[in-house]
């Protein structure tokens, strides 16, 4: 590093909000309120897709983030939100997104790549965003951004001009989560009915689904214990260097030294059947990172989260061939871009079109060894289940189960329930603090969980999804606020909030969650209480 900093390749988001000088002068109380719940909103959105916010510039926020996807998309959820608000109740926003170099130095960014981005701002249309050519042609395949109108223009208050897009106004309809379309369930229309006949109606279909969910939990009681030895797990060490091994360091893959635990756990992997169909592709899932994959992105080995979409499982998977300096080791090819192999150099791993030379030979060949973390990894069979025995824990009689995979609230709380369990209640102090002590012993970057807790039969009544009584919260100051009127779920990490509090928030945002095992289901007890 030199003494100027460190250069870095990065994704930026620039956002300015609109008019704001004049609204906070007009009425100064009321507009820095609705204009800190606007950044604090930005802030949560950036935080689930492991943005950095970097600086705060009064009424907007600088972020940066390892991925150009992840950037757009944060972006993109971010505009999505704010259209979905009452006109009135916030203000509007624009966003610049760029991909550069950046120079880091003491927690702050500068250069060029930073530049661009706050230029790109100032050619915004309000509610929109605006990126720079580089950053939408890596992205138009791989994100929401390439179902939307996009226009093209120069960018000339910058030298040289750059081409860019932009993306008028965002309708809250245009990029909708897959999990907040409307289920395809049946629609019970009662409309024209007597009033005795709709209440005797409704007790039915209640009466109903909660014998189909008691019945469903009973078959679930019993938690089946099975420890087994994971034989998947293995450590890959370069032909090139002795003792240097394909680790993980930022979320870059790297080859290194591995000293410590921490790094033999991020040196140790699962090897896989690759993400796309075939038995001889494979794919590498990390032991310090559980569902994050090494993949390829713009030909750079990186771990990102596995999104379940066919580009990423594409990228995710390798065909594994005869080393390509010694036919006892390996080489890994990957699937999407033939005759191109995973290879070190500059000690960071890339993905290279194969050369005819022996130091590519030599870099691109492994030997796959034992996995180097002094763990025994194990597996728990939870009623079909297998979870690494460290995500598993107990307290006063009820067992807590890790989930690392992040999932909208709906898709964990069907998760939870077909594994015989539920989203995490909290009841009270106690439980409250050793929830959150082992959400921060999990290997994940920050300690969150989804809670099953929501409003969303009426607004301000939250109900947990057992059906007991609230009789502890933990929210943090402000909260719940129902922030556009669409936060009716809640989650409890928010890094603003170092002890654990809770925040309610939409149901579209994607986390980790904590299912919870009980002896005896409060849905029971509810159940025999109406039945006596």
């Amino acid at each position: 590093m030199s003494d100027v900093g460190e250069r870095e390749l990065l994704a930026i988001i620039f956002t300015d909000a609109v008019d704001s000088t004049a609204r906070t002068a007009s009425d100064e109380d009321y507009s820095l309120r609705i204009l800190l719940a606007d950044l604090d909103y930005m802030r949560n959105e950036a935080a689930v897709r492991g943005g950095t916010v970097l600086k705060n510039t009064g009424d907007g926020l600088l972020i940066s983030f390892k991925s150009a996807v992840d950037a757009v998309e944060c972006a993109l959820s971010i505009q999505k939100g704010f259209a979905n608000r009452a006109e009135n109740a916030a203000f509007t926003h624009k966003i610049g997104v760029h991909i550069g170099d950046v120079i880091k130095k003491d927690g702050d960014i500068y250069g060029s790549g930073v530049n661009t981005a706050s230029r790109l701002v100032a050619q915004c249309p309000a509610g929109g965003l605006c990126m720079s050519s580089t950053l939408y042609e890596l992205v138009k395949q791989k994100s929401q951004i390439g179902k939307l109108k996009v226009e093209n223009f120069q960018v000339t208050n910058i030298e040289p001009p750059i081409k860019a897009y932009r993306v008028r106004a965002i309708q809250e309809d245009q990029v909708m989560p897959v999990a907040t379309r409307a289920p395809k369930h049946a629609v019970y229309k009662t409309h024209g009915l007597p009033r005795k006949l709709k209440l005797l109606f409704g007790i039915s279909v209640v009466t109903g689904i909660l014998l189909i969910i008691f019945i469903s939990l009973e078959r679930h009681t019993d938690i089946n214990l099975k420890v087994f030895a994971d034989p998947t797990l293995h450590s890959f060490e370069s032909k090139n260097y002795k003792n240097h091994y394909i680790t993980v360091r930022e979320f870059s893959a790297r080859i290194a030294t591995a000293d410590g635990p921490r790094e033999l756990r991020a040196s140790t992997f699962r090897l896989l059947a690759g993400l796309v169909s075939g038995q001889s592709f494979v794919s590498f899932e990390s032991l310090e990172y559980p569902g994050h994959f090494l993949r390829h992105q713009d030909f750079m080995i990186k771990l990102h989260q596995d999104d379940g979409s066919d580009e990423f499982k594409k990228t995710a998977t390798f065909k594994k061939v005869d080393g390509l300096s010694d036919l006892s080791s390996a080489s890994f090819e990957s699937i999407d871009q033939p005759n191109h192999f995973m290879r070190h150099q500059n000690w960071l791993l890339r993905l290279q079109r194969s050369e005819d030379s022996d130091l590519f030979r030599g870099d691109s060949t492994f030997s796959v060894v034992d996995p180097l973390t002094q763990q025994n990894e194990t597996l728990v069979q939870i009623s079909g289940f297998p979870i690494p025995s460290d995500q598993i824990s107990s307290f006063q009689g009820k067992k807590y189960v890790f989930i690392s995979q992040n999932n909208q609230w709906r898709d964990a709380n069907s998760v939870a329930q077909e594994m015989g369990g539920h989203l995490l209640t909290i009841s009270s102090q106690d439980e409250q603090e050793f929830i959150f002590k082992f959400l921060k012993s999990q290997k994940t970057e920050r300690p969150i969980s989804w809670l099953g807790i929501s409003d969303v039969l009426k607004e301000g009544q939250w109900r947990w999804v057992t059906g007991e009584e609230v009789v502890y919260t933990n929210w943090g100051k402000g909260n719940p606020d129902n922030w556009g009127g669409i936060q009716h779920y809640a989650w409890i990490g928010l890094p603003s909030y170092p002890e654990g509090q809770w925040d309610d928030c939409q149901e579209s945002m994607s986390l980790p969650f904590v299912v919870e095992f009980e002896k005896e289901s409060h849905l029971k007890k509810i159940l025999n209480k109406i039945l006596k």
